[in-house]
């Protein structure tokens, strides 16, 4: 994972919930001439991130620790130093751990630099991470003065450490630590949300190919796998990182490096949508999409498919190939020399990668098995990450079947690409009602709407078929988010018909072009929030692809 120009700040939460423990403590030295150097407690903190009852969506805790008075250096004549730490219980259950260091110094484009590695003790006996091996593909984007690795999935834990070695970069330089930062994240919230179970789960690997060429791709949304909107603002309410948008060229494979989920794949993603968001100040998850083992899409990045995502920043020749690309990453770690687990790549998870890019690629008008000119040079359409920048990812397994990737999202670009009637969801945006002639009108997060205050929305499609699309004929249907009754967001005033029966702005849109839907919404008297399914049709007959849903949330 890379990000280019990232924000480093930390960005304060809507919410304090759940446990937050401080801790100073004092760690062995041990040198590399062998001798135990005691270093000032203030140096080590350790910090437990845990999801509270007060959100449904999991809001968490943090305590930010300072540099102390102490640093971690190497001493005077020699090549290497390694620390390692007393041995800590966790104190909640994990589902994330990593490591995070401030100093100075950093030069992430050395042979071996900072090695991180954790120790686990559990009910399965101990296991050792090389948390430096995990972190490739996010420390070349850093700056100088921090190290932090990938997040790792860890569960069942009675204890752990973790020993940090500093080595001499390759002028020579070495690397100072003023603060050391054990950070434990529990992104669980199975009490509170209900299972994921969207996607290709209850299939079987005989169902899922047979479907793959004929389902439309069912994406869990940020809401349904539990994404805190609240940590894409800073604390003046502006988004971290603003959209930028652009136009699709190719698709980049990814894998997250660590464990593949397990029971609770969603609880991962929460994890490292935190640590990309929070830890590292990227605003947001990486990636555009992910999947996970049994087939499961998930929505990754906000903003549709033109997002420019945080995934593939070439940092040595400076090309930032976020921009024009969609990224896609699995779920797990796919390396035969790179990872500390490796994993199977289920028929499941790349039947739906295949799926996923067949019909997204039918949308945009890409063929996958094609070639284009993408920063400069030609390239596939899809790609590995390891293909545009110098990483081990998506790892050697993925990269060996890769023409099988290309030629199965062809077979289902090809079939996607023959309906005639057919739409795909751009972005709904939601917009403050102009009350007086005074006013304009603001676009406003769904997620962040405000009580008893008028709303306008826009959805805007792409006609993705092959026929053109007329304002007479083309009508947007809103219903509940079940699909079925009245919604209400019913603006009575406004909607000709119970149902929206909303008309297209355009007078006619041809195929490829975008068409827009305007209508009012409801004001809502009370914070909650209201699901609304959309479903778009050419007179009576419904235009394939064109269901979605979506989500309002009133606040005070």
């Amino acid at each position: 994972m890379d990000r280019f120009a990232p924000n480093l700040r930390l960005f304060s939460l809507l919410a304090v919930v759940g446990l937050s423990i401080f801790f100073l403590l004092a760690i062995a030295v041990n040198s590399a001439r062998g001798a135990d150097t005691a270093i000032p407690n203030e140096t080590v903190h350790l910090s437990y991130f845990a999801t509270g009852s007060t959100k449904a969506l999991g809001a968490l805790s943090i305590t930010t620790a300072t540099a102390g008075d102490g640093e971690l250096v190497i001493p005077d004549g020699d090549s290497a130093v390694t620390f390692t730490t007393g041995v800590y219980q966790p104190g909640i259950d994990l589902t994330t751990f990593g490591v995070k260091l401030i100093g100075e110094n950093f030069d992430h484009t050395s042979e071996h630099g900072v090695e991180v590695t954790a120790h686990f003790v559990g009910a399965d006996g101990n296991r050792d991470y090389d948390l430096s091996g995990v972190s490739d593909h996010t420390k070349a984007a850093l700056p100088s003065t921090l190290y932090v690795t990938e997040p790792i999935t860890a569960s069942d834990l009675e204890s752990y450490s973790v020993t940090i070695t500093l080595n001499r970069n390759n002028d020579g330089s070495a690397p100072r630590v003023q603060d050391l930062e054990i950070i434990s994240l529990d992104s669980s919230t199975e009490d509170l949300l209900p299972p994921v179970t969207a996607g290709y789960s209850l299939m079987s690997a005989e169902e899922i190919t047979a479907a793959s060429a004929t389902t439309v791709p069912d994406i869990i949304s940020r809401a349904e796998w539990g994404a805190d909107e609240a940590y894409r603002y800073d604390s003046n309410g502006d988004e971290i990182w603003p959209r930028q948008i652009d136009n699709v060229k190719a698709f980049i494979v990814h894998h997250t490096a660590g464990g593949d989920g397990g029971g609770d794949p969603a609880a991962t993603i929460r994890g490292i949508y935190y640590w990309h968001s929070q830890v590292l100040g990227w605003g947001d998850i990486g990636y555009n999409y992910l999947i996970d083992k049994d087939g499961n899409i998930y929505k990754g990045r906000k903003g549709g498919d033109g997002v420019v995502g945080a995934h593939t920043y070439n940092s040595v020749d400076m090309i930032n190939y976020n921009e024009g690309s969609i990224g896609i990453a699995l779920m797990g770690c796919y390396d035969d020399d790179g990872c500390n687990t490796l994993y199977e790549i289920t028929p499941k998870m790349e039947t739906a990668l295949t799926n996923l890019i067949g019909y997204k690629a039918s949308e945009l008008g890409i063929k996958p098995k094609s070639t284009v000119t993408f920063h400069g040079a030609e390239a596939n359409r899809i790609g590995g990450h390891q293909d545009f920048d110098y990483t081990l990812c998506p790892g050697n397994t993925v990269l060996g079947d890769m023409t099988t990737i290309r030629d199965s999202a062809q077979d289902n670009y090809d079939t996607y690409s023959t309906q005639p009637l057919q739409a795909s969801l751009i972005d709904i945006f939601a917009y403050t009602t102009p009350v007086g002639d005074d006013e304009t009108a603001t676009e406003v997060d769904a997620s962040l709407l405000t009580r008893k205050t008028p709303y306008t929305v826009t959805v805007s499609y792409t006609n993705s078929g092959t026929s053109s699309w007329s304002q007479s004929a083309m009508n947007l249907r809103l219903l509940k988010k079940s699909g079925r009754g009245v919604t209400p967001l019913r603006h009575v005033k406004s909607w000709a018909h119970r149902y929206g029966k909303i008309t297209m702005n355009e007078e006619s849109v041809q195929a490829g072009e975008t068409a827009t839907f305007t209508f009012r919404i409801r004001a809502q008297k009370k914070p909650r929030t209201r699901g609304l399914m959309l479903k778009l049709y050419s007179e009576r007959t419904f235009v394939t692809n064109s269901q979605s849903t979506s989500s309002f949330t009133f606040s005070e």
